[in-house]
């Protein structure tokens, strides 16, 4: 939690909100919040200080930087603060350190689309399938549209009936599947088995 005044200088700062930048509360204390982050930053706080003046809350995510120079990501939530005569005294802030979930979340990010250029780096086309019966087509990598001749727009959302030449492959194809997918972890091989392409 930390306090500041009119002007940005802070003038309450509490333990944890002084660990997660690596001072001291008394260190803080006195200190303006341009001292403690970038010029950008810091005009985005100034632009949040208008809406408190106008008398509103508001949450939004900021960069301060700990003692030793390291970035830290905040997400504040910050209230109005009234003088007695009713005049505009400051804001507080419950901050939270956010810098860790945001290191995570890059990393999925980063985990995500090696793992999309992978699928649709395949030669072999990949269907995800979902667990309806019958199921549904949740996705499919470029492959598939090449070798079916389908945009992938156009077979997401439907069942993999389409996509077979008659009655009999299907039923085939759904002997195999359905007992499968009420398992789990089971893997199936799909015999030689005739598709159909957009082209018939």
């Amino acid at each position: 939690i930390s306090i500041v005044d009119s002007k940005e200088d802070i003038i309450f700062a509490n333990k944890a909100f002084a660990d997660m930048l690596g001072y001291r509360e008394d260190e803080l204390v006195g200190m303006n919040l341009q001292k403690l982050t970038s010029g950008e930053d810091f005009e985005k706080i100034r632009e949040q200080t208008q809406t408190r003046k106008r008398g509103n809350s508001s949450r939004y995510e900021a960069i301060l930087y700990r003692k030793d120079g390291a970035l830290c990501v905040v997400q504040v939530s910050a209230a109005p603060l009234w003088n007695d005569d009713g005049s505009y005294a400051g804001s507080l802030g419950i901050v939270t350190d956010m810098t860790e979930r945001k290191k995570n979340e890059e990393e999925l990010r980063h985990q995500s689309d090696l793992l999309q250029k992978t699928f649709n780096s395949m030669t072999d086309a990949i269907f995800i399938l979902d667990a309806e019966v019958p199921p549904k087509i949740l996705e499919c990598n470029d492959a598939a549209s090449r070798i079916f001749g389908y945009e992938r727009a156009e077979m997401l959302g439907k069942t993999t009936a389409f996509l077979h030449v008659s009655d009999e492959t299907l039923r085939e194809f759904q002997s195999l599947v359905y007992p499968a997918m009420e398992k789990s972890d089971v893997c199936f091989h799909l015999p030689e088995h005739k598709m159909k392409r957009k082209d018939g």
